[in-house]
């Protein structure tokens, strides 16, 4: 009987030091600190001098009721909010939906930081000249902050180069962990992007991603998402 009530009172003990929140640090040779928490809503950390918080993924935010074909390819819908504006001809408005939901993520939250602007969404499939937009993970887009700005074009042609915003929607592109690469022709942009999404100290940052000038990327980016397996190869006309 009293081994009995030893053990109660062990137990009970126990229980009570796993009711109030306890975190633990610990130093590690992959990150700054490691963060354990214990016990039932813990409150924030007060961190050690020298220690980094970690942002965690964005991720995506998945678009519903998409239209798509037996073979795996949706179509991207019209949007009534007027975040992207879709340019290219129906026949290339098909992607996966892996891709379709990177679009509309960046596309809202783009437009809840610019009310006035929106993505311009160009071919997603398609043949000549796309020789890389034939498997549902390809899209060229551009966009604008106000509507007279050019994000994402520096070509001078349709109105002034917003180097920043530029460099942010770069970032946006990466905060959805979704991104393999991106081709653009401005290279300050490309290395701050890469820095960002390589930032060892973040998570879901597309880390990994490639961003490299190629010809003809001035006026938009190319954007490639991870895609495993790819889709069929089709490239249809206008």
């Amino acid at each position: 009987m009293r081994n009995i009530t030893k053990m109660y009172l062990i137990l009970s003990l126990f229980s009570l030091v796993l009711s109030f929140p306890l975190i633990v640090f610990a130093q590690t040779t992959l990150s700054n600190c490691v963060i354990t928490k214990i016990g039932l809503n813990p409150p924030a950390p007060n961190l050690p001098p020298g220690c980094k918080t970690q942002s965690g993924p964005n991720g995506v935010d998945p678009i519903t009721g998409l239209e798509c074909r037996s073979d795996g390819y949706c179509k991207i819908p019209p949007v009534a909010d007027n975040s992207y504006v879709i340019e290219s001809c129906v026949n290339r408005n098909w992607s996966s939906k892996e891709l379709i939901n990177v679009i509309y993520t960046v596309a809202k939250r783009w437009k809840q930081k610019y009310p006035q602007g929106n993505l311009y969404i160009g071919d997603l499939n398609g043949g000549y000249p796309h020789k890389s937009h034939a498997w549902g993970r390809a899209v060229d887009l551009e966009a604008t902050t106000n509507g007279s700005d050019r994000v994402a074009d520096y070509s001078g042609k349709w109105g002034p180069y917003n180097h920043d915003a530029t460099i942010e929607l770069g970032k946006m592109f990466a905060d959805t962990d979704q991104v393999q690469n991106i081709w653009f022709n401005d290279q300050s942009v490309n290395y701050s992007v890469l820095e960002y999404a390589n930032d060892p100290g973040a998570q879901g940052h597309s880390k990994g991603m490639v961003m490299i000038p190629q010809d003809g990327h001035d006026n938009h980016f190319h954007l490639d998402v991870k895609l495993d397996p790819f889709l069929t190869d089709w490239r249809p006309d206008c």
